[in-house]
């Protein structure tokens, strides 16, 4: 991350890009699964309106997407994406790290995530970094 980026809530201007980034993040899911993944079918535009986006800025573009909600169960990890492009840069962990942050400043003591089993690089990552995953 450079100076400039930083985690924001997405704005309703955003929600193109937003779903181009999840779009070319679980491009790569859809052979393995043998369907789309649940996050790119879903409502971007919604979810910016209820204050569940955030997105990861450089200062000239949008490198990742966080779609974070509170449910009747818990604190849930809906949606983590990076572009294609800006991966394997430490993006995720910035994005990981800010929903733990998040987490905690609302009260939750642990985060709720759903992953597939065929997205093995993800459940590496969340396996090695963090605490309040569950």
């Amino acid at each position: 991350m450079n100076a400039r980026s930083s985690v924001r809530p997405a704005i309703p201007a955003d929600a193109p890009r937003v779903r181009a980034i999840v779009d070319a993040a679980y491009d790569v899911y859809i052979s393995r699964i043998g369907d789309k993944p649940g996050p790119m079918l879903d409502n971007y535009p919604g979810r910016i309106a209820r204050g569940q986006v955030w997105v990861l800025d450089d200062g000239t573009d949008l490198i990742g997407v966080l779609v974070l909600e509170e449910t009747a169960s818990g604190f849930l990890l809906d949606n983590i994406a990076v572009a294609p492009d800006r991966q394997g840069n430490g993006h995720g962990r910035i994005l990981l790290e800010f929903a733990e942050q998040e987490a905690a400043r609302r009260g939750w003591r642990d985060i709720q995530l759903y992953t597939n089993t065929a997205m093995v690089e993800n459940i590496a990552l969340y396996q090695q970094q963090f605490s309040l995953w569950r």
